[in-house]
């Protein structure tokens, strides 16, 4: 009887204990070798295994970018409930990326970008994901650590003749590959930060993409979001023996036309503090103005948030809302300078309901930190409005 109970408590602590272990994605014990080449497919021909493209391989735990495709971050990323993003360019050989009198880069027939998102994880359990909230950009090397992240999508904008096609990759639970899903796809998180907060992580369907990446809705062409001069601007540790301006590494690799010698660049979102009205301009260029330029989707709002634009009214000060209702909050102006508490802007920043909520696509939680700098702003500014008369 004794020896019986000494072995029901040896298998319980090791039944306990395997319980207990962490999970340990399979893709650690898997090993790829690195495609010879990127393919570029045209749109009858897309396949249905993100591996196919040649972007991509797992190996020493690790997924791994192609050597010919070329990493880089955003000097304020946009918001996607706290998901962390590697980002990359890969361009034909013999080709160069063309710099517009914009700002904007046009990217030759056959480029890909790709955008993959994932959470510095905890602990993975049945279908929850435990991750961390970290507000921080990847801004380093070549691959992602699979043994301390979760992978969640890849996203792939291909440059065809006729314009821009997006491709929405989900990642399996076993970490193993991505698949196609035009139809997006859903992601229980739980984020652990100061507090808990669970929530439906979004995989957009194909067509939602053309929400964020149609800015100019006369032409209704899809077009990248962040790979634009502005944003570009800044240093990128491509190894831990290099590290440099993004922009000029570009041209040296052969990828980018000669860098006019003035350009303008959007503020780094770790100069937030210091460089408030600069953080907060970048902060809303970034994450709105590709609704809300005065070509936008947004353009009938008058609030055009694109760094750009320089005039108050159009920037929301003392500006009333075109349209009134629950989105509103009751506040009378989109921007009160000095009183951040009664501004419209804030209002729908702070909402997670999606018939309030702004940006409208892409968050189901809120940016603590945007929230703070753009708060923060507002109540930096002088002025004061006149309170329409009822």
């Amino acid at each position: 009887m004794k020896y019986s109970r000494y072995y029901l408590i040896a298998a319980l602590l090791i039944i306990t204990t395997a319980c207990d272990q962490p999970f340990k994605p399979e893709s650690l014990g898997l090993e790829q070798s690195e495609s010879k080449s990127i393919n570029s497919f045209m749109a009858e021909e897309v396949p249905f295994n993100l591996s196919a493209w040649g972007l991509f391989h797992i190996s020493n735990g690790k997924l791994i970018l192609h050597s010919d495709a070329i990493p880089y971050h955003l000097n304020t990323p946009l918001f996607s409930d706290y998901a962390h993003k590697f980002r990359s360019i890969w361009t034909p050989k013999n080709t160069k990326i063309k710099i517009l009198g914009n700002g904007d880069l046009e990217f030759p027939v056959g480029s890909i970008l790709t955008k993959t998102f994932y959470y510095p994880r905890i602990n993975f359990k049945d279908s929850l994901l435990k991750a961390s909230q970290i507000d921080k950009a990847h801004s380093e090397g070549a691959s992602i650590e699979l043994a301390n992240n979760h992978l969640i999508e890849t996203r792939l904008l291909i440059k065809q003749q006729n314009g821009w096609l997006a491709l929405p990759y989900v990642w399996n639970e076993q970490q193993t590959k991505a698949t196609l899903e035009v139809t997006g796809g859903t992601q229980q998180v739980e984020l652990i930060g100061d507090s808990k907060q669970e929530f439906t992580y979004i995989v957009p369907d194909a067509n939602q993409c053309q929400g964020c990446h149609v800015s100019n809705h006369t032409n209704g062409q899809l077009k990248p979001i962040g790979p634009k001069i502005k944003h570009l601007n800044l240093k990128y540790s491509y190894s831990p023996s290099l590290t440099e301006n993004q922009l000029v590494y570009l041209a040296k690799n052969g990828k980018l036309e000669k860098i006019p010698e003035e350009i303008s660049s959007n503020t780094n979102w770790a100069n937030r503090s210091s460089e408030i009205t600069q953080a907060a301009r970048s902060y809303l260029d970034i994450n709105c103005a590709h609704c809300h330029n005065p070509d936008g989707p947004a353009d009938t709002s008058a609030l055009y948030l694109n760094k750009e634009n320089l005039e108050k009214a159009h920037l929301g000060i003392c500006k009333t809302p075109v349209a009134a209702g629950k989105g509103t909050g009751d506040r009378s102006f989109d921007i009160m300078p000095g009183q951040a508490d009664e501004s419209i802007i804030v209002y729908r920043m702070e909402s997670s309901d999606p018939s309030i909520a702004m940006p409208e696509l892409g968050r189901a939680i809120i940016h603590e930190e945007g929230v703070e700098v753009i708060k923060n702003w507002i109540n930096s500014l002088d002025g004061k409005c006149e309170i329409p008369k009822a």
